[in-house]
């Protein structure tokens, strides 16, 4: 287990990887660049950090940066992609919130059943053998994420 930066692209060589983290994994914003959906960061385009959809150039997903207070609802975004090889040999499997909430949500909707096999039916059969990406939409409660919903998708 690596934190941030001290993750090498060497260590992405040498097994299969998960990366938890949007803009705080310098990884998962390299890896989606040339993907579909991509992690924007807003300094690229004046905009604010973002989702990317680099096929629908109007699709753009985005929060504001707003202070977080446990009365009050927030929306949050993340990006969750399989990459059977990253470019590194290797299969990565990211789960990338624009915030920790969505990167919590992100992680969840990966890694619990009954919110990964309605999507897993969506990509239909031989799914388990090809790439994926999803964009995922959570409101926030009380420093919380909900159950996420598929907004968009693409597998390849």
């Amino acid at each position: 287990m690596k934190i941030g930066r001290d993750l090498s692209f060497a260590d992405l060589r040498r097994q299969p990887a998960v990366l938890l983290g949007g803009f705080s994994s310098p990884w998962s914003v390299e890896l989606t660049h040339n993907l579909r959906f991509r992690l924007q960061h807003g300094a690229e385009t004046g905009q604010r950090n973002g989702i990317f959809d680099t096929k629908q150039s109007a699709r753009f997903w985005a929060h504001f940066p707003i202070e977080y207070s446990s009365s009050e609802i927030l929306e949050d975004y993340a990006l969750v992609s399989r990459v059977l090889d990253s470019g590194s040999g290797q299969s990565v499997l990211m789960a990338s919130g624009l915030s920790p909430y969505g990167t919590q949500a992100a992680a969840e909707f990966l890694s619990d059943e009954t919110q990964l096999a309605p999507f897993a039916k969506v990509l239909g059969p031989g799914w388990e053998s090809r790439n994926f990406q999803a964009v995922l939409h959570c409101t926030v409660r009380g420093y919380t994420p909900g159950r996420p919903k598929v907004i968009a998708w693409h597998s390849w």
